[in-house]
């Protein structure tokens, strides 16, 4: 299972076709162990309720959280990638971490970001369905702050033009995108063969 708006991890192109790395990683991976996967693609929460009811075998991104943890077995990860939080440039920075739970935080249903946000008690939620949409909300005044992944969150400030957008001096160690492929914790065959081809694609250079 992949996202079709999950910008550069996942996506369709023009012709409905899903691209992105996430993608290529599973497809390499798939060929690497000669595995026939199909590719469904769905929204971010109808993927995840599909896994659950048993309809997929595999998710190609996913954040280890501990949410998931029951029903998911994860691989290795196939990507790292540090957080930061991004707040409406106008406005006073927060004096120090606690005050975060006191700002409105833009963010996607079900994310890691979303269910990170909830253990640290920040609360005060408002949900759109990309990244760049939360992003364009920041940007607006429409909400406070955005945790997201720096990397991404600083293509789309300069895809978009965004303004009224900037960094937070607060370094969150305790949350990392670290993206593996997911499995069901009743198919550990499965699971060692996806290992083994994200172990082979990385020693002969593939990803």
């Amino acid at each position: 299972g992949v996202e079709p708006v999950a910008d550069r991890l996942s996506h369709v192109d023009a012709n409905g076709r899903p691209e992105g790395f996430a993608v290529d990683i599973a497809q390499a991976v798939a060929r690497d162990q000669h595995l026939e996967i199909e590719l469904v693609v769905k929204p971010w929460t109808e993927l995840l309720a599909d896994f659950q009811a048993g309809r997929l075998d595999i998710l190609a991104a996913i954040v280890a959280t501990p949410e998931r943890d029951p029903y998911v077995a994860y691989t290795a990860p196939h990507v790292d990638l540090r957080s930061a939080v991004f707040v409406h440039s106008d406005r006073p920075p927060p004096p120090n971490r606690a005050a975060f739970a006191q700002l409105t935080f833009g963010t996607t249903q079900q994310s890691a970001g979303h269910q990170y946000l909830v253990r640290q008690g920040w609360t005060h939620l408002k949900f759109y369905p990309r990244l760049v949409d939360v992003l364009g909300a920041l940007d607006r005044g429409e909400c406070d702050a955005v945790l997201a992944v720096r990397l991404f969150g600083r293509h789309f400030i300069d895809q978009e033009k965004f303004t009224h957008i900037t960094e937070a001096d607060l370094d969150l160690e305790d949350m990392h995108y670290r993206l593996r492929l997911g499995v069901h914790h009743n198919a550990p065959a499965l699971l060692a063969q996806l290992n083994d081809g994200l172990a082979s694609i990385r020693a002969d250079g593939t990803w």
